[in-house]
């Protein structure tokens, strides 16, 4: 049960909290650049949002989240109602429906494990700087920073501090044929550690009995059918199936939780790329609306052409002969007639005319 619910953020809440968590990244790395362009600090930009008050009310904070992104021209902050009251929430970690100038700080801070060992310089520019000392796999960053280039040699650094020594200087954090040198610890990545340690003790410890009923059940193989033994030896035998069931549990809930993981990153993934998405929709119906305003014109005139031709097409012999306005319908025909034919050929213009906007394909990137 223990690891049942352990997993449950994800299994059974789809890891919700942790998009939200990574909504409100997505939103520090773009007030970082906000704030470097206008010069601001963390008290500066704070005081805009909260005004007067002493901190942000929970209506004040999604308000202007809403017009953040037009305001920035940042479309992947554009998160809709439902994610901003989550991320509200989220800042808000003591709950008390305001958020402090501490907490609106705290959305800034980020934590790295060193995963290879790397050298810490005085400046950004590795060239230029002195290098100061080494952190070795597993020790833990932390920085308000965000990550910036190297342009001398294209290499992404970060400025941040070591939690154990207080040390500060610029870190690598990839280098420019792609090696890692430092990973984001974020709350997925703590769960995801918490709870594979959850399963796998679990698993030992079931294995530990496992173990323990064979022994036993080898030590009493040859006592009698009746007597303190034997009855030990049935309880056992009871008690075996139980555990094989627990066992074959905790495996369906590790492969559960690895699919889980794939399908979290998916989730996360389709967010961060949802802004580009929608503009692409966009910039496509832009392309495709007149287009299609002259395809629906040209099939609506050759729906009235057919009905206004039915009368004579669909009568014969004796009773066409005897039909009362032919050459007004014949008349009329010809007129949506000639208007088809312009409908028809206003859409073929208009559908070239739209294909040519479209961005040419690069013939050396395969289809």
């Amino acid at each position: 049960k223990k690891a049942t619910d352990a997993c449950a953020p994800l299994l059974e809440e789809g890891g919700e909290k942790f998009l939200v968590a990574t909504s409100v990244r997505t939103l520090a790395a773009a007030l970082r650049d906000h704030m470097k362009d206008k010069a601001l600090t963390h008290e500066g930009l704070f005081n805009d949002v909260a005004g007067s008050s002493e901190g942000i009310s929970q209506d004040k904070f999604v308000a202007w989240l809403e017009k953040l992104p037009e305001a920035l021209g940042r479309e992947e902050i554009g998160f809709n109602p439902e994610r901003r009251v989550a991320m509200f929430k989220h800042i808000d970690s003591d709950g008390n429906d305001s958020i402090s100038l501490s907490e609106f700080k705290a959305v800034f801070l980020q934590r790295f494990t060193c995963v290879k060992e790397i050298t810490v310089t005085e400046g950004l520019e590795v060239a230029k700087s002195k290098t100061t000392f080494k952190i070795n796999t597993g020790t833990t960053l932390e920085t308000i920073h965000g990550p910036q280039t190297d342009e001398s040699n294209g290499m992404v650094r970060i400025e941040c501090t070591v939690v154990s020594s207080g040390k500060t200087g610029f870190v690598t954090m990839q280098g420019n044929q792609g090696t890692k040198f430092i990973e984001l610890i974020s709350p997925f990545t703590i769960f995801s550690e918490e709870v594979d340690k959850v399963i796998e003790d679990a698993l030992k410890s079931l294995t530990k009995v496992a173990g323990f009923f064979t022994t036993k059940g080898k030590e009493l193989l040859n006592a009698g059918k009746e007597g303190p033994l034997a009855e030990a030896r049935t309880e056992l035998g009871k008690l075996r199936p139980k555990v094989s069931a627990a066992q074959e549990k905790l495996r369906k809930l590790k492969l559960n939780m690895a699919n889980g993981k794939k399908d979290y990153a998916k989730k996360e993934l389709a967010e961060k790329n949802a802004h580009i998405e929608a503009r692409e929709r966009k910039e496509a119906e832009a392309i495709t609306g007149p287009a299609t305003a002259k395809v629906e014109a040209m099939e609506a005139a050759g729906k009235g052409l057919e009905e206004a031709s039915k009368p004579l097409v669909s009568l014969s012999g004796a009773e066409l002969e005897a039909f009362a306005t032919p050459v007004a319908i014949l008349e009329e025909a010809e007129k949506l007639l000639e208007a088809a034919t312009k409908s028809i050929e206003e859409a073929k213009t208009s559908v070239a005319e739209q294909l040519e906007k479209l961005p040419k394909a690069d013939p050396k990137t395969p289809l």
